[in-house]
């Protein structure tokens, strides 16, 4: 009997495996830096979009956020009890929510942006300036190439 080839491929080259790597230890540190401040990792993406761009819809706050759109209203009910963010109905669209941060949810974003950015910076630590932009473009790129499925 002839032995099977097995196609040669190693977890390690692919650069998947890195991406997803980096995400999850990412995300533990990044909740770990939000936690005192009364949020998960995925309320921390809602309000840093909502102080970027108040007043847009859950469909494209689940874009921005990643996170898709039941479990993000879900989130955003939450949120909402906490009293971090609001929702409405548009006035344009009655089908549509639109969700707004609270000056309560303005603060606590101020209060967590520094270790936030601890964490951030630490990831990037002993990259220079413009090796950040440049790998901050290629990461846009694989995400384009990525949607382009």
């Amino acid at each position: 009997m002839a032995k099977k080839k097995k196609p040669k491929f190693s977890v390690e080259d692919s650069h998947a495996y890195y991406i997803y790597s980096i995400q999850a230890a990412s995300y533990a540190t990044l909740a770990d830096a939000v936690r005192p401040h009364g949020l998960t990792t995925p309320a921390w993406r809602v309000i840093a979009n909502l102080q970027e761009k108040d007043g847009i819809s859950v469909r494209d706050l689940a874009r921005r956020t990643v996170i898709d759109v039941s479990n993000l209203s879900k989130l955003i009910t939450a949120m909402s009890a906490q009293g971090l963010v609001t929702k409405e109905r548009s006035t344009e669209d009655a089908r549509v929510m639109l969700v707004h941060i609270t000056a309560k949810g303005l603060e606590t974003f101020a209060a967590a942006l520094p270790a936030v950015r601890r964490v951030l910076d630490h990831n990037l630590e002993g990259f220079s300036d413009r090796e950040r932009d440049r790998f901050r473009s290629y990461l846009q790129r694989m995400l384009e190439n990525a949607g382009r499925h």
